[in-house]
């Protein structure tokens, strides 16, 4: 069964008729892996050309006694590249472990590739189980099992908090993520801001897991401003957390 990982861009063009996009559209997976780290893109795209190239000219599998390559320090990089390749499009559970052993120690150089070939072998693998296709996200902040990882930052509206406070805080935002089947991961407080590190579920929009956190957050006597920004790119620096505040805050003042 075919197995693709797909990379969805805003505002890419396509020029297709009606038949050609609905099967693009039926094509896409209705399962995901979630990444728990972020993937080299550029390093995913080369491996996918390398993999097409290499079992289009030699499709025949090497034997188990080719894999001990990987854990020969005599052994040549592209032999082992080769060996990670076919491993991860053979999707099995033998070939998984034999990737999960290699990654645990690669060659440096070999590194993101092995971190390719093993989601790539595990997609393979699920998508033999499931008999449907499963495709993988990847983001900069990665994630765990169904949910994305997200790094939400909050200008506070009464400063500074108590103790008090910041407990009422906590447990109003990790009841709504308990609700949404997402977790609440860190509160990290700043003098007029707080950053809040989420996994939230690939069924939740993140914007709802955070405007009922704020909202219960809140309550009567409110400790957070209605403005907020959330990544799943990058940890801003404080620099940036606090010229993307005074952006978006500008039209509303503390309580």
């Amino acid at each position: 069964m075919p197995v693709k990982a797909w990379n969805m861009k805003h505002g890419e063009e396509h020029d297709e008729d009606d038949g050609g996009l609905h099967d693009t559209l039926s094509q896409i997976p209705d399962r995901f892996i979630v990444a728990e780290e972020e993937l080299d893109g550029a390093v995913h795209a080369e491996f996918s050309r390398y993999a097409e190239r290499l079992l289009s000219s030699q499709p025949h599998e090497a034997g188990p006694e080719a894999h001990q390559a990987l854990f020969d320090p005599t052994a040549s990089l592209e032999v082992k590249r080769e060996m990670l390749v076919r491993l991860a499009r053979r999707g099995t559970v033998d070939a998984y472990r034999v990737i999960e052993q290699y990654v645990k120690n690669p060659d440096p150089v070999l590194a993101p590739w092995s971190k390719i070939a093993q989601y790539e072998c595990r997609m393979a693998l699920e998508s033999e189980l499931r008999e449907e296709p499963v495709g993988i996200i990847s983001t900069g902040l990665g994630g765990a099992q169904h949910r994305l990882r997200y790094c939400v930052v909050v200008g506070l509206s009464c400063v500074p908090l108590r103790d008090a406070q910041r407990h009422r805080l906590e447990l109003a935002w990790r009841t709504i993520c308990e609700r949404y089947d997402s977790v609440l991961e860190q509160v990290r407080f700043n003098p007029d801001y707080v950053i809040v590190t989420l996994l939230v579920s690939m069924e939740t929009p993140v914007g709802t897991v955070v405007d009922e956190g704020i909202a219960a957050a809140n309550g009567d006597d409110p400790l957070l401003r209605r403005t907020y920004f959330v990544t799943n790119v990058t940890l801003p620096t404080d620099e940036e957390i606090r010229r993307v505040l005074k952006e978006i805050s500008r039209d509303e003042t503390p309580r």
